[in-house]
């Protein structure tokens, strides 16, 4: 027969050390780090200009695009949207081991355009592939760096935003003031750009591939001759940086291409924002070079493959 003083006591005991359990549980998850890879509105957009993006350093024009938000007229930069609406970084980190082919790259940033209509003269209106209008001008200077982009949204009213959609025929305006250090044949693209609103399901903006909608702070513009489209890289130097969505872990996806893209060049997408989270690292030139490895961890590909895939 069990004595009733004896058996009571590990009964207690048991209580008492599973409600301490529950309570550190419940404790460990209200203070843990969400990591969501949702595709959603991952985009902030605010002040620096890093890269000097209004410089006329070549970078690219591509396919991009970005979610309604306020203006911010001072800057020509979109402002951020609600921070609630901001996706958490995640941090897959894979083990060395699943690392391979490191090599070098330098690097550059790209961002979401801003401007406002334009309703004077020598306004450039904003066309379709086939020629037809958008309802939108803009002036010579927001035009070119819009094409330059690849992706603006334009204020004066309801903000609209377009992506790039292609290259038209003949030029609709000069843009070799707004880039004169600009090699001549990547200005000829600026100026023959041709843009469509951006789809519903990527407020960001397409890459060069319509698979992969562009996602701040993960998509990178390559040369596909280098990193393969849809391939993830890993790189050191990235990883620890603070962005406005969170601590980077390095990693980014390779969902986009562009013109002066060539080579061992990244091209960084911040989303709504000029702030570079690592000008140490993509200074814009290629001077500065940093190591570069491309990921063969599965898990980790798809993670970041079903965040830009549409």
């Amino acid at each position: 027969m069990t004595n009733s003083a004896t058996a009571w006591l590990p009964t207690k005991l048991f209580r008492i050390a599973f409600a301490a359990s529950l309570s550190i549980s419940l404790g460990a998850c209200k203070g843990s780090n969400l990591e969501s890879l949702s595709p959603s509105s991952v985009s902030a957009k605010t002040m620096m200009q890093p890269n000097k993006p209004g410089s006329d350093g070549a970078q690219k024009s591509k396919p991009r695009a970005k979610p309604s938000g306020k203006i911010d007229e001072s800057q020509g930069v979109a402002s951020a949207p609600e921070a609630k609406q901001l996706v958490a970084i995640a941090r897959p980190d894979a083990p060395a081991k699943s690392r391979a082919s490191r090599r070098q790259a330098w690097g550059t940033v790209y961002y979401i355009q801003a401007a406002r209509a334009y309703s004077g003269d020598g306004g450039v209106s904003l066309r379709g592939p086939a020629g037809q209008s958008l309802g939108a001008s803009l002036s010579v200077r927001d035009f070119c760096r819009a094409a330059r982009e690849g992706t603006v949204t334009v204020s004066g009213g309801k903000a609209v935003t377009f992506n790039h959609a292609g290259w038209t025929d003949r030029p609709q305006t000069d843009c070799s003031k707004v880039f004169p250090r600009v090699r001549r044949d990547e200005v000829a693209r600026f100026e023959r750009t041709v843009f469509e609103p951006v789809p519903s399901d990527a407020p960001e903006g397409l890459g060069s591939d319509s698979r992969y909608r562009l996602v701040p702070y993960r998509t990178v513009a390559v040369d596909i001759s280098v990193f393969p489209m849809g391939s993830v890289l890993f790189i050191p130097r990235l990883k620890g940086k603070k962005t406005p969505i969170g601590v980077h872990d390095g990693y980014v996806f390779a969902g986009d291409t562009g013109v002066g893209i060539n080579g061992p060049h990244l091209d960084f997408f911040l989303g709504r924002t000029t702030a570079n989270p690592a000008p140490d690292i993509f200074t814009g030139g290629p001077a500065t070079r940093f190591d570069v490895e491309l990921v063969t961890d599965s898990a980790v590909i798809e993670r970041l493959r079903r965040q830009h895939l549409r």
